[in-house]
Formats: structure tokens, sequence, C-alpha cells
């Protein structure tokens, strides 16, 4: 899910010595952005001995940042040009401009973290990022933008998703277009909402965005929950204001957190690392472990790039890495920019000069297992899933199919991952042939949706004196049609509610009174309530629970195949709520 304009170069098999050409894709830049110079602005560079660090856009991934010790630099082609960034001597002297720990690109300027405070460079200005931003003066430990795009994500009406998010070792911020910023909690508040123990200690040590794009992810560290000291994962969504505690742990060292990715995938699957080792946590912390022995694209693509310069490949939910074969020397200052788009580059720096080369990544893979025993375990793989993004309204189906064909008794199937299931119904049909050894799986799957997103009405009471709002009626109500309408109903159960027995009931009331007019038969003088115990049965909870509250979760449902109009009269029958009067009886029209 991409902005760039990107066109495919498709590849094909040549005649001449079996020869074939790869596929490339073709991008056109978007117009470069104006970071105009001074004279006497300052180079905005990594403390002295870092590694040069490359960060990218998410959704133009063309557009991209290079931070080293030599200055930052800003590309909008792919560095196939380039240009530096600085900032005005007078709001950075030379020694806080000579310690930039983090870049972030925007989309309206970039983001630099120094010495634990946040600076902006837009088009025309370069200012600090504090308290009148929402922001901490100092103490922020990291910065961090969007891995993949999510420019296409249909977010909730009068929700927008964050753009970058910023933390301290106790709070966590997200900052929005506007140059907006919102802490959205702190380790205070994330033991109370996280179950966690009050007398523990937790801090925030490395924020990513999930690949699903209206979640944040938390790596924290926690002493006091378990006998040493644990990394936990939590997780926010956006879009749904929840927080969640995610199924993961692992055992921390005494002091030190791990960076982390998200690859792209449907179910949560994440990459970490430090100095000596990467850890792996795949399909929502169900398959996890160590590769054996750092890049990340849309295909799955992981390549590690040693201080030595030595390079290692992986795929996604591969759990052996392989060595590349020796490419550069060792003294070469390189960094690796694993487009999104497919290409492999290595950039070449040598103080403010930086030369791009292409890295064919596919061709050295086929070159280093060309002599492997192990062969791929199927002959062929194809599917109809051609586009980033399906729009699907009620009533409307998708239909995609999933071809493979493998040798006989291999047992291959394709296996398909669904971000929040729930608001999709899915139907699967798998066909199966075999002749000659040779086994073909077709699996075709339809989606449709079914989901009413009205919201439920919670019809509240009120009282008045003439036109005059006098208060809210917080106690319980019953209410019956008028005109004897029979065609509407109630969302929850007895059961559903919190029921200890069976409730009272239109039905049982009429059985109990049967000689007598609706108004009179369930009032203050006969309401039971169902929250008090007692001895016997409990009846059947399944029933609707039909009594009515302010605060309550039930409410009405009506029908969806047409419209009517209702006539209601409301009894209050909590026997006690009182007021200058006795007991109320109201008549409402809906």
């Amino acid at each position: 899910m991409l902005d760039d304009i990107i066109t495919n170069i498709r590849g094909k098999a040549i005649a001449f010595q079996d020869c074939f050409v790869l596929d490339s894709p073709f991008i056109i830049s978007r117009p470069e952005e104006p970071f105009p110079n001074n004279v006497n602005d300052n180079s905005l560079c990594s403390p002295a001995g870092s590694e040069p660090y490359i960060e990218w856009s998410a959704c133009i991934p063309t557009t991209a940042l290079l931070l080293s010790e030599f200055g930052t630099f800003h590309t909008n082609d792919g560095f196939m040009t380039y240009k530096e960034i600085k900032a005005p001597s007078h709001i950075l002297d030379f020694d806080l401009s000579h310690n930039v720990t983090d870049i972030v690109l925007t989309d309206d300027g970039i983001l630099f973290l120094i010495m634990g405070t946040v600076y902006k460079r837009e088009s025309n200005r370069f200012f600090k990022l504090g308290p009148e931003y929402n922001l901490p003066e100092t103490g922020i430990i990291g910065i961090q933008s969007r891995l993949w795009c999510s420019s296409e994500y249909p977010v909730q009406s009068g929700r927008k998703l964050s753009t970058v998010a910023l933390w301290t070792p106790s709070e966590q911020y997200l900052g929005y277009d506007g140059n907006v910023f919102i802490k959205i909690t702190d380790t205070t508040n994330l033991k109370k909402v996280l179950d966690l123990p009050v007398t523990a200690s937790l801090s925030i040590g490395t924020v990513c965005y999930d690949s699903r794009p209206s979640e944040v992810s938390l790596l924290m560290a926690c002493v006091g929950c378990s006998s040493s000291r644990v990394f936990y994962l939590s997780a926010y969504n956006e879009d749904r204001d929840l927080w969640v505690l995610r199924d993961f742990s692992l055992n921390a060292p005494l002091q030190g957190f791990m960076l982390m990715e998200f690859v792209y995938s449907a179910s949560p699957s994440m990459l970490m690392w430090d100095k000596e080792m990467v850890y792996y946590s795949y399909k929502n912390n169900t398959i996890n472990g160590f590769v054996i022995v750092s890049g990340l694209n849309y295909f799955g693509n992981i390549v590690i790039k040693m201080k030595n310069n030595v390079m290692i490949f992986c795929k996604v939910e591969m759990k052996d890495a392989v060595e590349l074969p020796e490419w550069e020397k060792q003294s070469e200052n390189i960094v690796l920019y694993l487009n999104p788009s497919g290409n492999l580059y290595m950039l070449f720096i040598n103080g403010s000069s930086i030369h791009r080369e292409d890295y064919p990544l596919k061709t050295e893979m086929f070159s280093y297992i060309h002599g492997f025993q192990d062969i791929c375990p199927y002959l062929v793989f194809k599917h109809s899933m051609d586009l980033n993004v399906y729009y699907l309204d009620m009533g409307d189906k998708v239909t995609f199919w999933a071809q493979i064909v493998y040798m006989e008794n291999l047992g291959l199937s394709t296996d398909v991952e669904i971000y929040r299931p729930e608001l999709l119904m899915q139907t699967t049909n798998v066909d199966y042939e075999i002749a000659r050894g040779i086994c073909t799986k077709n699996q075709t799957m339809k989606f449709y949706h079914k989901m009413d997103y009205s919201l439920e009405p919670n019809y509240t009471e009120a009282l008045y004196d003439g036109s005059t709002f006098v208060k809210t009626v917080e106690a319980n109500f019953i209410l019956w049609e008028v005109h004897g309408r029979s065609d509407y109903s109630y969302n929850s159960s007895m059961k559903q509610v919190g029921c200890l027995r069976e409730a009272q009931t239109w039905i049982s009331m009429l059985e109990e009174h049967e000689n007598s007019t609706l108004d009179k038969i369930w009032g203050p003088q006969n309401y039971i309530s169902c929250f008090e115990s007692e001895l016997g049965p409990l009846g059947d909870l399944n029933q609707l629970y039909q009594i009515l509250n302010h605060s309550g979760y039930n409410s009405l449902i009506w029908p969806t195949e047409y419209s009517g109009i209702y006539v209601f009269r409301v009894k209050i029958v909590d026997p006690n709520f009182r007021l200058t009067i006795s007991f109320l009886t109201c008549k409402k029209s809906f």
C-alpha cells in the first residue's frame, strides 16, 4: 500500500543460454521538498563513531533521510540525488547539532531527537517542540514513524491515525498532522489498565507501529512482575481507544532494551534485536525463537548487515538465516536502503558524498542456494489477490482463489490470515486433484460484510416541569406500546445483565393479573429486583430483560426491514424513586 507511482516492468525468459530477466519496479518520484540552508547553518550529525542510519517514508519510500556522523541528507528519488539538511546556528550550537540520536520523516517536515529534546525542520523554519506543543522539554528517549503505509486504512468517523510516536521511560505520546501531540498514557496508568502489580517498576523502552495501521506497540521492562526483569509487549488501538497486553514475555537483561520492527502481516509478527541476537515472534506471538546467527520490506525479505559488512539473509517465518557472498570490504562505510518497492540499494558514504549502487539480492540468493540439496516444496503457487485494498459495503461480496501445485505426499495447503475476522463472514471451498503423482489444490474464499454499525439507542427518562428540565431519571422503568405493536425487542438477556434469578417480564405479569390493564399489573407496588438472590431455582435467565435504566446496557431493538411510528407509555417501577409526587406515569413518542 504505497502512494508512490510505481510501474512494474515485467521480465521474461530468453532462449539464449537459458537467461531470464527479473521484474523491475520503476518509480516516479514526487516533487522535491524545499529545505533551504543559510551560510552559517550547522550540519546535523550523529555522535562521532555512530553507524549511519536511514529512514524512509512509509507511503513514499523514494523519499528518505540518511543520518551519519557527517550530516543529515534528504532525497526524494531514492538517493539518485540528495541534499543536506542543516539547522540555524542561533537555535542549535555546534555541540547540540552534532548529537542527533534519531530522525523521523513526517508529511510536513523532519523531526530530530537531540539530547532528549525534539526539534522540527519544516520547509521554512526550524524550531523546538516543547511544552507549548504538549511535549516535555527534555527526557524523550525515542521517536518513531510508521514503517508501513496507512493512507488507505478506513478509520472511524471523527478519528485520525497518528503519524509519529514519542516516548520517555514513563510516558507515551502520539503526534498528528499540524504539530498536534497528545499524551496517551504513562506507566502508572499502564499498570492499572494491563493489570500489572502496582508495586512493580515499569519502564517503556521501544515503541513501534504495527503492520495493522491502527495499532501502536510498546516494549516494556518490568521489575517486580516476576523473579527477574521481564520484557512485556502492550498494544494501543487508536481506532478503538483500547489497550491490550499481548501474549508475549521474554527474560530481559539487567538493563537496556531491544529494537523492534513489525513484519507486514495480518497477524502481529515482529523482529527484535540487539548487538548480540535477533529474536522473532510470528503469528500473534504463537511462533517465536532466535534467528541463528536490518532491513525489512513488503515481500518478507530480511537483510542483516553486520558492522564488518557481512550480510545475512532470511525470509519472514524462516527459522534459519544464510550468509550472503562477500560483497564489499570491511573498511567501506555502507548502509543498506531496503526500499519497500522491492529494490535493495547499497549507499556508500564518504564524508558528505553518497554513492548508490544496486544490490542484486535475488540473484545472490539464487546463486548461494543453487548447490543445496533442498528443493522448493511446491511447483506452482498462484492467487487472485491483486489489489492492496478491497472495499465492501453491506451486501457486497469479494471472491479470491489460490492454487498450489506440489508433489504427492507433501500435504501443502494455503493459509489465510484475517485481521479482525469478526468484521467479515467467510466461506471457503477447497478442490483437490491428483494426477501422476502431482497434486493440485484450489482454494476459493468468499468474503462478505454482515456487520450492523447502527448505534443502539439507550433511551433515558427525563422529568420536566412544563418545558423546564428538572432531572434525569436514573431509576428502573418499563414501557409498552399503547397501540399494541410488538415488533420491537431488547438487546440483552437476563443473564447478560447479571440477574441472579429470573426477572419479571410482561408475560409473567400478565399471567398473574389476567383481568387487569397494562398500566396496573406492573409497577413499584409489586416490582421485584432480579439482582437480589433468594433460595430456589434460578429460572430461565436466557429470556430477554425487559427493564430499562439510564446507566444500563439494555436498550430497544427496532425492525430493520421497514419504518414505523411507535407510541409508548413509560412507568417507573423502582419503589425507591421519590420526587414531590408519588409515582410517575408519562407518555413518550419515539
